[in-house]
């Protein structure tokens, strides 16, 4: 196996981009599938999950897998900042999270000191130079950074997995997760949920 077979870049919406009125069943939705996936990588070799730890989805993402680690104990969590000032201007809520997180993890890798521009689509190309799977939770069709990623990972021809909280027309969820509502959903998964939702709409 590569080494590049044994690392994912999990990318996810911004704090702005998730619905405001969202509530806890959205939540727990959204992280149940993304649980459901990251399970599926690490039984598939997976055990590398980096994240560039943006105020949103990033951070969420980032507390599961520490969360997980509990479970596996082999499973790393690399964080790639763009620069050091990355949560400078952030709320009190999203900073404490952050830096809670950046203490969890494995490595904490960052670009530059200062921001410039650019610097955030340069660490999205560094992480996903490193990747064999790239991971996009969103809400809502990708744009932006996002959908540069997504371009640059489909002409490297990474594994993607695009996951989102909609439902289909059919009630299904995306990435083939399990139906949320009757499923029993892990402590793993709810870890922060209540904060998360404060945390979205102070943003």
């Amino acid at each position: 196996m590569r080494i590049l077979d044994t690392v994912c870049t999990i990318m996810g919406m911004r704090a702005y981009a998730f619905p405001r009125n969202m509530t806890k069943a959205y939540v727990k939705r959204l992280l149940h599938i993304l649980e459901h996936e990251l399970r599926k990588d690490i039984q598939n070799g997976y055990y590398i999950f980096q994240t560039g730890m943006d105020m949103g989805a990033d951070i969420w993402c980032a507390g599961l897998i520490c969360t997980l680690r509990e479970e596996f104990p082999n499973i790393r969590l690399h964080c790639f900042l763009p620069c050091e000032t990355q949560a400078n201007h952030w709320t009190e809520l999203w900073r404490e999270w952050y830096f809670d997180v950046l203490a969890r993890a494995d490595e904490v890798y960052c670009l530059e000191r200062y921001y410039s521009r650019g610097c955030t689509e340069r660490r999205n190309i560094e992480m996903l130079a490193r990747s064999g799977k790239l991971i996009l939770l969103y809400d809502r069709a990708p744009s932006g950074g996002m959908r540069r990623a997504q371009d640059y990972a489909a002409r490297r021809k990474l594994e993607t997995a695009s996951l989102s909280p909609a439902r289909r027309k059919d009630g299904t969820a995306d990435g083939d997760a399990p139906d949320y509502r009757s499923a029993q959903i892990s402590s793993a998964c709810l870890e922060g949920l209540s904060m998360g939702i404060s945390a979205i709409k102070r943003a």
